[in-house]
């Protein structure tokens, strides 16, 4: 059943105050139309508990505006939306490019310190999607809205990857899950790297914010500089002018259901994301306290941002063969309490 306003509905009593049911959850598609930004396609949802969020088909699925109930959930970057025909599909300004948003897609064949015209968070997030559709149906007493695209990162004599994303909600709900399914398209093994960089601004991120994760284990600093703040990672501090960010890696427990959240006490508001550490192996903590550019990035991945070239000479780069297929799924959201938090591990 939907949870509408603190009550739960079946559809038949749904129904019988609604005539069209875009009144209360819809995805609705637009082009946006002005600036480095003209001619990106945008898929707007909301799902009638008070989320709302923006899926750029022009941005290889990847999401940029959200709010909860009037509240920005999402960091958006100096550089916003920006069309892929500015930069080139390859991404090499990605610093240019890097919307933040909700959801940057980061991979697939490189994550990290790359070659030119490579980019340091890869090429998927500038390829527009292909086959996008959109469906809306009853199933039971749940009304769900299901976007689903494919994003390819091919070349010529190299790889062939495809990324087929699949994102569900539903009606009444805090949250929608995603799943992506990588397969190799070509004939020879191909690395494959995969980073969910979830971006959450302000103010969810702010001095009164705490940053909870069920199955970290260990936590390092990736540099010296955030050598230096790891006693602090798990807290936010106020904006300083010249403030440098910090990246921490996070060890987790294999073969379990996890969640990182970022729970901000004065408004009793969180924002999550909960996947399993099958499908994502490591994480890693964006930090940046920088007046203007604040932010925490909360980052699921299946290896750590290395870059390609590091991994390769440390054999420790994962794989995908000719015609397999290889799924991630996880789910992003808010919670209105710590005891709403602690259930995520359900």
């Amino acid at each position: 059943m939907a949870k509408l306003y603190g009550k739960e509905m079946r559809k038949e009593e749904i129904l019988s105050y609604v005539g069209n049911l875009s009144q209360l959850i819809d995805a609705r598609e637009c082009v946006l139309s002005s600036g480095k930004a003209e001619g990106v396609r945008a898929i707007d949802v909301k799902t009638g508990s008070g989320l709302n969020f923006c899926v750029l088909p022009s941005r290889g699925l990847d999401i940029a505006w959200a709010d909860f109930q009037g509240k920005a959930l999402s960091f958006l970057s100096r550089s916003g939306v920006v069309k892929p025909e500015c930069l080139g599909y390859d991404g090499h300004q990605s610093d240019r490019s890097f919307m933040g948003g909700l959801l940057t897609t980061c991979g697939l064949t490189n994550v990290g310190p790359a070659p030119e015209g490579v980019g340091y968070h890869g090429r998927i997030s500038n390829i527009p999607a292909y086959d996008v559709g959109i469906s809306r149906y009853w199933e039971g007493d749940e009304y769900m809205v299901v976007i689903t695209g494919k994003i390819r990162e091919s070349c010529a004599m190299a790889e062939d990857l495809e990324l087929h994303r699949t994102i569900t909600t539903s009606l009444g709900r805090k949250s929608f899950q995603i799943e992506d399914i990588v397969s190799n398209e070509g004939c020879r093994p191909q690395v494959l790297m995969l980073l969910l960089h979830i971006n959450f601004g302000y103010p969810i991120v702010c001095e009164n914010t705490e940053l909870f994760l069920s199955a970290s284990t260990k936590v390092k600093p990736l540099d010296e500089v955030s050598g230096k703040e790891l006693e602090h990672y798990r807290t936010m501090q106020r904006p300083e002018l010249n403030k440098e960010y910090n990246v921490f890696l996070h060890e987790t427990e294999p073969g379990r259901k996890a969640y990182a959240c970022l729970f901000n006490h004065k408004i009793q508001l969180g924002a999550y994301v909960k996947y399993h550490t099958e499908d994502f192996e490591k994480f890693m903590q964006w930090k940046m306290m920088r007046a203007g550019e604040y932010v925490c990035a909360l980052e699921p991945c299946n290896s750590y941002s290395l870059g390609r070239k590091t991994l390769l000479e440390s054999k420790k780069a994962k794989y995908i063969e000719p015609g397999e297929k290889i799924s991630f799924r996880y789910q992003i959201g808010v919670v209105e309490s710590l005891l709403e938090m602690s259930a995520l591990e359900k």
